[in-house]
């Protein structure tokens, strides 16, 4: 299940109601790119890890792009969230070249899934 959020204070309130996912909080400012159970890619920044902010839906979708990207999408524990790849950019039809600056963001470089939980 995806829940889309725009306000933040709601989810501060879920965030606050106990742990919602397994993802580690990272100590330093390093982004991660994200698939969020092969429908979504999107980012997490390191201390806000209770959501994915959506850069692109899968191709093939009912859902609208409008609605989709750049919200946050809630993670729960039933959730499969594994760090992106290049080949995942390819897939989802975004371009790279932006996001290849390990200092800012952690994605995966090899081919085997690496998964957050």
């Amino acid at each position: 299940m995806i829940l889309y959020f725009n306000d933040y204070k709601l989810i501060y309130i879920i965030t606050m109601m106990g742990k919602i996912n397994n993802i580690p909080v990272l100590n330093e400012d390093v982004i991660r790119l994200v698939v969020l159970n092969e429908e979504i890619i999107g980012y997490i920044y390191p201390r806000r890890t209770s959501y994915v902010v959506a850069l692109e839906i899968k191709p093939g979708r009912t859902t609208s792009l409008a609605t989709s990207v750049n919200k946050q999408c809630m993670v729960l524990l039933s959730d499969k969230v594994r760090l992106a790849t290049e080949q995942d950019f390819d897939d989802f039809h975004i371009c790279f070249d932006g996001f290849r600056n390990n200092t800012m963001y952690c994605y995966n470089q090899g081919t085997e899934p690496i998964y957050l939980q």
